[in-house]
């Protein structure tokens, strides 16, 4: 027999953010903190004459280490692309090996120019984008480089080939990225997260549901990526917690050996409540993640959910409106109602996997 399906769930104060941005802003935080640590131990115990460092107010320091963060934290790196790719919202050119050649063949077709460029003298400013350029080179404005970005790209989309074998490479990337394995890349930012802030993090692949077709957020590129299924990573920052029960459901073997499963599961869990008894400091912690690694709460478009409630509601009749159009209200209330939100909120997180046994 062959586990096909895992469920698990559990609760959480938690908040959630943008993975991505999660994971650059820890890898910056990991290379900053041997600065901060340099930083903070000659303000406490520099000695010397030219020793001036430690006669600075704490809250200068503090200007001081925001400043070399953000300065890391500026610097590329492959969360956001890996991300891209993993969504299925990236273009041919993102693809590196592919728009290599494809930069190769663009250049053969000669100089690409806005239409304000017109035929001055090389080396001169153009009279008409004032750009300059050489008489082979392609422009140096912003408007120049759109056009030569436009051709690599439609070189690449007459080659399709040429990206199709890269692209999902690229996305399995993001899995490895956020791996919370012993040995997994995220193990390391999992321990700075506990160390320097008390907090943890919690992924979630999901994609999209039947009753969200039109409403998942659209990019422009999720046409060149047809077939592939419309996914994401959520992701929540939240208080050290007993992580909840993982249960697999199997199939059968006459299952397997036809190539069919109808796989149910349910899960009844008693809840312990918690309550959060220093909600105060427990926000602060939340707040000094946000600041410090210059972050923001995010949600998902298809986490924008009602709550649930064990309370009891009177029985009412529905009537008029549409089931799409309910939904449509029901999100925007949400979005609102999540743009006010104060954090930590107490969450429940569930967790459902399915696969097909290769």
């Amino acid at each position: 027999m062959v586990d096909m399906s895992t469920t698990s769930a559990g609760l959480a104060w938690g908040m959630p953010v943008r993975p991505d941005l999660l994971g650059q802003a820890l890898e910056a935080y990991e290379k900053f903190l041997p600065v901060s640590t340099t930083l903070r131990l000659c303000h406490c115990f520099g000695k010397g004459t030219n020793m001036n460092i430690n006669k600075l107010p704490i809250e200068l320091l503090s200007a001081i280490e925001d400043v070399l963060f953000h300065d890391l934290h500026l610097k590329k790196s492959t969360w956001i692309e890996s991300f891209k790719h993993f969504e299925h919202r990236c273009e041919p050119s993102d693809h590196p090996i592919a728009a290599s050649e494809a930069e190769f063949c663009a250049m053969e077709e000669g100089p690409h120019r806005c239409e304000d460029c017109d035929e001055d003298e090389p080396g001169s400013p153009c009279s008409g984008c004032g750009c300059y350029h050489g008489p082979y080179e392609d422009h140096d404005c912003e408007d120049c480089k759109k056009v030569h970005h436009e051709v690599v790209n439609d070189i690449l989309m007459e080659r399709i080939d040429w990206y199709l074998e890269e692209c999902p490479e690229l996305a399995d990337g993001w899995e490895t990225l956020i791996s919370q394995r012993v040995n997994g890349n995220f193990a390391k930012y999992d321990q700075i997260l506990y160390k320097h802030f008390g907090l943890a993090a919690y992924f979630a692949r999901t994609r999209i549901t039947d009753e969200e077709l039109k409403k998942w957020p659209e990019d422009n590129n999720h046409d060149l990526h047809y077939g592939e299924p419309l996914q994401t990573t959520t992701c929540f920052i939240t208080l050290p917690r007993q992580a909840g029960e993982s249960l697999s459901y199997g199939i059968t073997e006459v299952e397997g050996s036809n190539g069919f499963a109808d796989v149910a599961a349910a899960q009844s869990l008693l809840v312990d409540l918690p309550i959060l008894r220093n909600k105060e400091q427990t926000s602060k912690q939340f707040h000094r993640l946000l600041r410090t690694l210059e972050l923001q709460p995010y949600v998902h478009e298809s986490q924008l959910r009602s709550r649930i409630s064990a309370q009891t509601v009177p029985i009412t009749k529905v009537t008029g409106g549409t089931k799409d159009s309910s939904q449509d209200v029901n999100k925007s209330r949400n979005k609102a109602a999540f743009d006010k939100m104060e954090w930590p909120q107490l969450v429940m997180l569930v967790q459902t996997s399915f696969q097909w046994p290769d």
